[in-house]
């Protein structure tokens, strides 16, 4: 649709902003050890905190769940760069991002994230842009960024390309 572009803007502005923004500086826990930690802190501890099993240590819920609010908006966002490149008869490719300025700000918001840089992010958008690329891959390439930048003890300690 031709207004696509334009509610892109409205995405970033109303969801992807106020995430990373919170992905930059999550809140701290509760602070006491009575009652209330026990209700509200620990809980709230253990949703940032990355997750161990069998062994391993997982992502985190937050991660998780960054990822998971992402990954459809990014994900639509690269599906229109793509028709807007088809339209234009050229391959969609990261050099192509500024055609959709909502889709660059993403790029931007996400470079801002700890551990997060500008080529990773580039990397992560080659990546759902790619032909060849399943969703599986493509969706891991954006769970290794977002892990990286709020879980960064689980992305030294695990290879997250494969998870």
């Amino acid at each position: 649709s031709p207004e696509a572009p334009q509610r892109c803007v409205v995405a970033v502005k109303a969801v992807l902003g106020p995430l990373l923004a919170l992905c930059r500086e999550p809140p701290p826990a509760p602070p006491g050890d009575g009652a209330l930690h026990t209700v509200v802190g620990k809980p709230f501890h253990d949703f940032f905190a990355p997750e161990h099993s069998q062994g391993q240590v997982l992502p985190s819920p937050f991660a998780t769940g960054v990822t998971n609010a992402l990954w459809p908006i990014l994900f639509g966002m690269c599906q229109i760069l793509t028709q807007m490149c088809k339209k234009n008869q050229v391959a969609a490719e990261v050099e192509h991002i500024g055609r959709l300025p909502a889709l660059l700000e993403t790029c931007r918001l996400l470079a801002t994230m700890k551990g997060a840089s500008e080529p990773a992010v580039r990397h992560v958008v080659a990546t759902l842009l790619a032909q060849g690329c399943d969703a599986k891959m493509k969706r891991g390439a954006l769970r290794s960024l977002i892990v990286g930048a709020v879980d960064p003890d689980v992305s030294l300690s695990v290879g997250l390309a494969a998870a």
